[in-house]
């Protein structure tokens, strides 16, 4: 457990399992329509791509696209172009 900090302190630096826990509780707590899976998948690949945003932006384009295409395959549906 971190020491407690006190108005002013620097708080340090975020890992990134602190990064997807918070984004779990305000997903569970906020949006739980939204599978925790792809905000664990786009979280991921924002992290795998810091270094390059428009691989990041590719990534997280592709990680979307394929969650919406399985959806539509499960209801039955033909995806639109």
């Amino acid at each position: 457990m971190t020491e407690p900090t006190e108005p002013g302190d620097l708080l340090p630096p975020a890992t990134a399992e602190d990064v997807f826990a918070v984004a779990e509780e305000v997903r569970a707590a906020d949006f739980a329509g939204v599978p925790a899976a792809l905000v664990a998948d786009v979280l991921a690949a924002e992290r795998d791509n810091l270094d390059n945003r428009t691989d990041a932006a590719r990534t997280v384009d592709q990680v979307i696209e394929e969650y919406l295409l399985s959806e539509h395959a499960l209801a039955g549906e033909e995806p639109t172009q």
